[in-house]
């Protein structure tokens, strides 16, 4: 599970991801750059509240 710094909780696969990006607009650029920053391991995404 993880959670974005929009405070909605998500679980890391595809389907959910996906779903997730679309119904959280403020935090569909934080999932982008989650994912862009992941080499290939989408069970380790972390990111760093700025």
């Amino acid at each position: 599970m993880y959670q974005s710094a929009t405070g909605i909780t998500c679980d890391l696969m595809r389907k959910s991801h996906r779903r997730c990006t679309e119904a959280t607009v403020p935090g569909r650029q934080q999932w982008a750059v989650a994912t862009a920053r992941s080499t290939s391991t989408l069970g380790n995404i972390e990111i760093n509240p700025t």
